[in-house]
């Protein structure tokens, strides 16, 4: 009987694919708490990339540290003052017989929600998704000046699809997976299985998924549960004749919600790239291949790039995120 995937969702550090550097860098903001600071950072990548399994990471570590955290996923089209009372409400001082409906942003950096000396070695408030909030820059800014102007000591970390233009707000940007990363991932997850994924199974997945984290892993749970016990090694050949059941799985998951949520004038840009260059297409090329004004076309690629659906590969440049999801694209145009 085969043993468990050993390819499921990340649950320590050791199985986050790729985060060693990240996870040192929120290691060293974790030390500029403890110090008495409130460093805010904002953790950027696009979907699949990690953001919410390094947000957790960093919530365990630090309350392994003695400092106090308060986790919130923000909520689609929730706005900040709605945010500032759910954070209160929910995290902070669920035990309030009268539960706040709206708050202002400094009620909720406010010690005596905070559990007065509960946080001895630094509080921290977390903030997944925060470009689901409505209005999210001016949001963002916002908060900036409500933690300059507050005496209490709170650091802020966020997540985000979307980039921010706050010249005050430091980013940490997480890079797709190389195939190095990659190869020494797989050869951990199957140390204690019979099989192995060889180099070239390794290189390709790693070249259709972009070097996608989530997207990489899911692909190779699918193929070890699609291998047979027999397979000491799963070569490149194993995996491209998993791959239709593969896309049927991934359409299923993930592909097709997210394109069923894409507007169609977005949709018709995507199909336009999935049948252009694989290695990026300059906005002016798509601009002309899809007849719409080069404006409208920068515009509409701009909400692309902010969903994760695209990313940017130089100025003006870009392509889908994962040559899968190009295909599946391709099959949905």
């Amino acid at each position: 009987m085969k043993m468990p995937n050993p390819f499921l969702a990340p649950e320590t550090e050791e199985e986050m694919i790729g985060m060693k550097e990240e996870a040192h860098a929120l290691d060293s903001f974790i030390d500029r708490i403890s110090a008495g600071q409130a460093p805010i950072l904002m953790v950027q990548g696009v979907i699949g990339s990690g953001r919410s399994a390094l947000l957790k990471h960093l919530r365990s570590v630090a309350e392994r540290q003695g400092v106090s955290v308060a986790f919130i996923h923000v909520e689609k089209g929730e706005d900040l003052e709605g945010l500032a009372a759910r954070i209160i409400n929910e995290a902070l001082a669920p035990h309030l017989v009268s539960k706040k409906r709206t708050a202002d942003f400094s009620e909720a950096l406010d010690m005596r929600h905070w559990g007065g000396d509960r946080g001895r070695f630094g509080n921290l408030l977390i903030l997944d998704d925060i470009d689901s909030l409505k209005r999210c820059e001016e949001s963002v800014k916002m908060m900036i000046v409500s933690m300059a102007a507050s005496s209490h000591r709170v650091a802020l970390v966020m997540s985000s699809t979307k980039s921010f233009r706050i010249k005050e707000l430091p980013v940490l940007e997480l890079a797709p997976i190389t195939e190095a990363q990659a190869r020494d991932f797989v050869s951990k997850a199957l140390k204690d299985t019979h099989a192995k994924m060889g180099d070239e199974c390794v290189s390709t997945i790693v070249a259709d998924t972009g070097g996608n984290p989530r997207l990489f892993r899911d692909v190779c749970r699918l193929v070890y549960d699609s291998s047979k016990e027999s397979d000491l090694v799963i070569s490149k050949g194993d995996y491209l004749s998993y791959l239709p059941s593969i896309m049927s799985v991934l359409s299923m998951e993930w592909f097709g919600s997210l394109f069923q949520k894409t507007p169609k004038r977005e949709r018709d840009i995507l199909l336009a790239m999935a049948h252009g260059d694989e290695k990026g297409m300059h906005v002016s090329d798509i601009s002309r291949k899809v007849g719409r004004p080069m404006g409208e076309t920068t515009a509409l690629m701009g909400r692309l790039h902010e969903r994760g659906q695209v990313v940017r590969i130089d100025r003006g440049t870009y392509r889908i995120f994962a040559k899968l999801y190009a295909r599946y694209v391709m099959r949905r145009g």
